[in-house]
């Protein structure tokens, strides 16, 4: 089979002097060979952590993240001290992961709770 996960969106920006930007709907529809599903709410601190193992998934794919906190934002990335997604409090974000990938986690002034999703590809 083929498109088993579909991912809807849209943007819109509108700030003053700036073209108006609108991508609207959007979606995506991405493949998934494998039944298997990581799915927790983590608290991240203020000193960097490491997530490594998602379950017994065989092979990391989606991901999902969303930071619950309603004040401080979590930084995600992919090697110590290197950042590549501020989480802001409330937003979402999806990417693919890379297989055996560790995420390096730290909140900004508090702990925080991260709600984390992966699909197994």
């Amino acid at each position: 089979m083929a498109d088993e996960i579909t991912v809807n969106f849209s943007l819109t920006s509108n700030l003053d002097g700036e073209n108006p930007i609108r991508l609207n709907p959007a979606s995506m529809s991405i493949d998934k060979a494998a039944k298997g599903r990581f799915s927790t709410t983590i608290t991240v601190g203020t000193s960097e952590e490491t997530l490594s193992t998602f379950g017994e998934l065989a092979t990391e794919g989606l991901c999902v993240i969303r930071n619950l906190d309603a004040t401080n934002f979590i930084s995600v990335g992919s090697s110590t001290g290197s950042y590549l997604i501020k989480a802001l409090p409330g937003e979402s974000y999806f990417f693919r992961l890379i297989p055996s990938l560790t995420l390096y986690l730290k909140a900004d002034t508090a702990n925080c709770l991260l709600d984390i999703t992966v699909l197994e590809n």
